[in-house]
């Protein structure tokens, strides 16, 4: 897939100080890309790290407040990342949950709509879990979504959605569906990586989630991760394919094709970290899913997208990034 040239492009980012969003920044503002962000009130106060962007306080449900950033800027791209991500947090409170990444979606996809001709492509950051539970091989994008919680339900909702403005009214969007993703800038804790990285560092045994089957036998959960500079390379290439007008309407999955079981995950973060103090484990009755991987075969077909990191050499990436914020901390 071609390289973009980003200078003069205008990226309009949801999602911008997230995870993703923030070491997608970092990548593209080098190249010349111009990032406009709309974040709510309590994120407008952004990092150094991100003080080349332009960035509007307020929320993705405001459809009014994003037509005036998308008209304002003459946007050339849209990347979709804002989503409400915790599923712990969204069963508990799914009607927030749907808020933002339902509605917010919509919204995002609405005024894009309403500004015909003005944006080159939109990409649509879904998951995984919009599969549902995996049953000991890949999923593929032909598969069927049937998802089963809270977090997983609506982001199937915003998939269907995003896909359904390209079918309906031509907005030219592609789909990537990421698996677990970890690396830098991560602070979410609800996660495995920085989890147990945060466990560490606070002198606690990282803990390993188990489930048990319809027998009562103990079983551990099984997971695809992706490090970060994977998904940005999946993302240029997406952006690419936009530029040049190909796979609109498409998905591509962005996962490794690969699948660990959870202590396998915390016995390598704990090895990278110098950590020799076990593990705890702690039963998960519900919420997650059991088994999860993604065969990335057609994103490498179409758009050349092949992960470069083991899992090893992007934990060893991710101890190290972490340990060096802890030492920052002190200082």
């Amino acid at each position: 897939m071609k390289a973009t040239d980003y200078e003069k492009k205008t990226i309009f980012c949801t999602g911008l100080t997230g995870f993703i969003g923030t070491n997608l920044y970092l990548n593209l503002a080098p190249k010349g890309a111009q990032f406009v962000a709309l974040v709510p009130k309590e994120e407008a106060e952004t990092g150094d790290y991100l003080k080349g962007a332009i960035v509007h306080e307020g929320k993705i449900e405001d459809i009014e407040k994003i037509e005036r950033i998308l008209e304002k800027h003459r946007v050339d791209y849209v990347i979709h990342l804002a989503a409400s991500a915790t599923v712990g947090a969204a069963a508990n409170n799914p009607l927030d949950t749907f808020e933002t990444n339902v509605r917010g979606t919509w919204n995002v996809m609405e005024a894009i709509r309403r500004n015909p001709g003005q944006i080159k492509g939109v990409i649509f950051a879904s998951t995984d879990k919009v599969y549902g539970n995996g049953m000991g091989t890949a999923y593929v994008e032909t598969e069927a979504l049937e998802p089963e919680y809270t977090y997983d339900i609506s982001k199937a909702c915003a998939d269907t959605i995003a896909r359904g403005f390209w079918r309906n009214y031509n907005v030219p969007i592609i789909v990537t569906r990421f698996c677990n993703v970890y690396g830098a800038w991560d602070r979410n804790d609800s996660r495995i990586v920085p989890r147990t990285l945060k466990q560490i560092r606070e002198g606690k045994q990282p803990v390993v989630h188990y489930f048990r089957d319809m027998d009562g036998r103990k079983q551990l959960f099984q997971r695809d991760l992706i490090y970060i500079e994977d998904i940005i390379d999946g993302l240029e290439r997406t952006i690419g394919a936009l530029e040049m007008g190909m796979y609109l309407g498409e998905v591509f999955n962005l996962g490794t094709g690969q699948c660990y079981t959870v202590d396998r995950i915390v016995e390598m973060i704990s090895l990278k970290a110098g950590y020799e103090g076990g593990c705890t484990m702690k039963e998960i009755t519900g919420g997650e899913l059991h088994f999860q991987s993604m065969s990335f075969q057609k994103a490498k077909r179409l758009l050349g997208f092949e992960p470069t990191h083991s899992l090893e050499m992007g934990i060893e990436k991710t101890v190290a990034w972490f340990q060096g914020q802890g030492e920052q901390q002190k200082t």
